[in-house]
């Protein structure tokens, strides 16, 4: 059996049609994997860093959050910084000459922001305490049924 296998593999390797297929599909791939680094950032029709460069920054941001323990103190306080980061881009304090700096400032707060909120989508509102168990439950059976559990199961 493994002989008729490599018999068929060698057949197709003689071919030319299938080494342009591969080589075509090796240059789709690769360039769909690095499409994400081309580009820049604009704010206000001004360039203000690359996408590389924004990848670095949100990395960054993340290593500061490496280790870091999640207590509530520490979730109060990047939700702080988070909320003004939002009230001055909303305010327009944020413009395009500090808009580096800003997102150094604020890319682990923004991360832990995200994380959150893709985990509990909607769990950054401002709930009363008895609503809590509620909206969890909710949220629960909403990510069951997006899954395609039946009633049964859940």
């Amino acid at each position: 059996m493994r002989e008729l296998v490599f018999f068929e593999y060698k057949k197709m390797m003689k071919r030319k049609s299938v080494w342009i297929s591969v080589c075509a599909m090796l240059f789709v791939v690769l360039l769909c994997s690095n499409l994400s680094l081309l580009g820049s950032v604009y704010v206000d029709d001004h360039k203000v860093f690359s996408h590389f460069e924004e990848i670095q920054i949100r990395r960054e941001g993340g290593e500061k959050l490496e280790g870091a323990v999640l207590e509530e103190g520490f979730l109060e306080k990047n939700v702080e910084e988070y909320e003004v980061y939002l009230a001055d881009r909303d305010s327009g304090k944020i413009t395009w000459e500090n808009y580096q700096t800003v997102q150094e400032e604020v890319a682990s707060a923004q991360l832990l922001s995200w994380w959150v909120e893709r985990l509990a989508p909607g769990f950054q509102e401002e709930m009363q305490a008895d609503n809590f168990y509620s909206r969890r439950e909710e949220s629960m059976e909403e990510s069951w049924k997006a899954a395609g559990f039946s009633s049964g199961e859940i």
